[in-house]
């Protein structure tokens, strides 16, 4: 259920704050009061179009947090769980739209992708106005009655959870296939720099030779900066 709605620079609305308590609510007032703001505010909390007119003239963004109580909705943990949310009873939806039209939404401070959060808002809130009977024709609400006739949602309450696993297994499996790439390549550097020490085979005392060679070759940009340094304070041509 929803228990909180905050709205801070929405439209006429500079600051409010709605709890709400378990049973039955009626927002009432005076036309041009702002109830309806409040409908719309939710409705911008749970992914409807985020227009820059809907900020308060004045302000640099409109943001709306709606707190819900999910611990009972399953559908609700089903998308926590498809989604790579932890589980939790407490949802907290927040919504922002800034003066340029940008918006953000955020679950539980995670941001998430506007499919993501109308996909959430189905499973939430049920808005039933003038145009409610369109829902009928979405195509996850068509689902939802069919499985709730059929069996309940048992059904699909086991088909979520053979995919979760079923992901979580195609995740680990390109884990393993990455490290497994990853050690063919490495043993392929290490055959190469073993066949490059076995045509090169130094002689038994050659290492030590070699070793000062290097050493000397390393030192050699020095050494020419140093001479040419000193050349030139002595002025040789």
């Amino acid at each position: 259920m929803l228990e909180a709605l905050t709205i801070q620079n929405l439209a006429t609305l500079s600051q409010v704050d709605l709890e709400i308590t378990p049973g039955f609510t009626a927002i009432t007032g005076e036309t041009g009061a702002g109830k309806s703001l409040l409908l719309d505010a939710l409705e911008l909390a749970l992914g409807e179009r985020a227009d820059a007119s809907l900020v308060r003239t004045g302000a640099e963004r409109a943001q709306v947090s709606a707190v819900f109580r999910v611990g009972q909705l399953s559908d609700t943990q089903n998308w926590l769980a498809d989604n790579d949310f932890d589980a939790t009873d407490e949802l907290i939806v927040r919504r922002s739209v800034t003066a340029e039209g940008r918006s953000k939404a955020l679950v539980n401070g995670i941001p998430i992708t506007a499919g993501q959060l109308k996909t959430l808002a189905a499973t939430l809130v049920h808005l039933h106005g003038q145009q409610a009977h369109q829902q009928l024709l979405e195509p996850r609400e068509q689902t939802r009655m069919i499985d709730a006739y059929a069996d309940g949602g048992r059904a699909y309450a086991h088909y979520s959870v053979a995919y979760r696993a079923w992901k979580a297994a195609e995740a680990s499996l390109a884990h393993y296939q990455d490290e497994i790439a990853e050690a063919s390549r490495e043993q392929a550097l290490l055959t190469f720099q073993v066949e490059e020490l076995n045509a090169f085979q130094p002689a038994d005392d050659e290492y030590a030779a070699l070793d000062q060679m290097q050493r000397q070759l390393a030192g050699a940009d020095h050494f020419l900066a140093v001479t040419a340094s000193a050349l030139a304070q002595l002025g040789w041509p």
